[in-house]
């Protein structure tokens, strides 16, 4: 009876060591089957296995963060994948995801093909980003202030406002563009945009605007440290 009864113990303990390891494997360790293939010019191939289908692909994006040219990929739910370039961003010709949901990429997936120099033109484009900005947004009387944070030397700026009735709440600022002195960033927590205009001395934000802003809503601005 006793021999009996640890064995019982045993497989209960043994059941209870499975559950908690499979819950505590993170949600998206196993590769979809999709893959990122970067071409440099000299013709030699990166692929990277993505976590997510290349279908739910948001936004991709070629960074530098300190020694390192980065691929950064954003996905729909505003999760994101980062890896590491064996060369530099201008040696890098072209950029192509392929596959889906499978665990296995097909002879003859579905791509998606990426221009990497106009992509590298683009960004990063440190100057204008700055490091930290200071955002004032006026809406029907209420006054919004933030500081956006920019991580590192990143595209993404860790946002944190508070307005003038002691509102707070936090959110990610994303860089999406630039042509001229107008700059666009993407906002996850309203899945839009802003757009703004640069100063000439690229130390202040003016004119601005979002998707989301009803007509009653002043101009937004910034400065930009």
């Amino acid at each position: 009876m006793i021999i009996r009864e640890h064995s019982i113990i045993r497989k209960f303990v043994y059941m209870l060591i499975t559950a908690i390891f499979v819950l505590s494997v993170p949600r998206f360790s196993v590769a979809s089957g999709s893959l990122a293939k970067v071409t440099y010019k000299d013709g030699s191939n990166q692929v990277f296995h993505l976590n997510r289908s290349a279908s739910t692909i948001r936004r991709v994006m070629f960074d530098k963060d300190k020694s390192r040219d980065r691929l950064v990929v954003t996905y729909r739910d505003d999760t994101h994948q980062v890896f590491v370039l064996k060369k530099s961003i201008a040696k890098v010709k072209r950029l192509v995801f392929e596959g889906g949901d499978k665990g296995h990429v097909s002879k003859n997936p579905p791509a998606r093909t990426f221009d990497a120099g106009r992509m590298a033109a683009r960004l990063p484009v440190n100057a204008e980003l700055g490091q930290v900005w200071k955002v004032t947004e006026n809406c029907g009387g209420l006054i919004w202030t933030a500081t956006w944070t920019r991580r590192g030397s990143s595209n993404i700026f860790d946002a944190y406002w508070t307005s003038n009735t002691g509102g707070k709440f936090t959110g990610i600022v994303e860089f999406a563009g630039i042509s001229d002195s107008t700059v666009k960033l993407y906002r996850n927590d309203k899945n839009g945009y802003y757009e703004v205009t640069l100063s000439q001395d690229r130390k202040r934000a003016i004119n601005g605007w979002a998707t989301w802003y009803p007509p009653n809503c002043m101009p937004w601005y910034a400065v930009i440290e």
